[in-house]
């Protein structure tokens, strides 16, 4: 992506070259041609003369950077969108890996990933979309929506009322 592509995707003011290709992001101290950094703190500011990154981040007032700056009320703010912008998720492909454990009666939508090591439960529902990811636990007659996304050792307890959910009441 080039630098003005990125400075109007983050709403920054550029001062330097929009022609250059940022690919990455990077600290100051480990940045190199085609990374991008950024200050927020002024105690850092040594590290900015030196910095081999292609372009920074830095606040509204600063200056002196050997490289393109984008210039931002809130550099930390701004650097965090910018690893999204440069980083886009990875999707898992849909489909239910061979090492998930997922109950017959289960409702699976279409387009789903489901991670290994992952389990669903009876008459669980998990909408179209949704990606599992390993070692979740989707419990009996639980509801995932369309599109969801639960990350690695995420549990979704039984839905109330379930057979599974009133086999382990305790006793009063």
């Amino acid at each position: 992506m080039t630098l003005a592509e990125l400075a109007r995707q983050l709403g920054c003011r550029l001062n330097g070259d929009g022609t250059i290709d940022v690919q990455r992001v990077a600290g100051l101290e480990d940045a190199g041609p085609g990374d991008l950094s950024f200050l927020a703190n002024p105690r850092y500011a040594g590290r900015l003369a030196t910095t081999r990154a292609s372009a920074v981040i830095v606040p509204e007032d600063a200056s002196g950077a050997p490289c393109a700056m984008l210039h931002s009320a809130n550099p930390y703010l701004t650097f965090a969108d910018a690893i999204a912008c440069l980083t886009p998720p990875v999707s898992p492909r849909p489909g239910i890996s061979a090492h998930a454990v997922v109950d017959p009666s289960a409702s699976i939508g279409s387009g789903v990933s489901i991670g290994p090591f992952v389990v669903v439960g009876a008459h669980a529902a998990i909408g179209a979309g949704t990606v599992i990811h390993p070692h979740a636990t989707i419990g009996a007659d639980a509801v995932i929506g369309a599109a969801c996304v639960l990350h690695a050792h995420v549990s979704i307890r039984e839905a109330p009322g379930s057979a599974t959910a009133s086999s382990c009441r305790m006793p009063r």
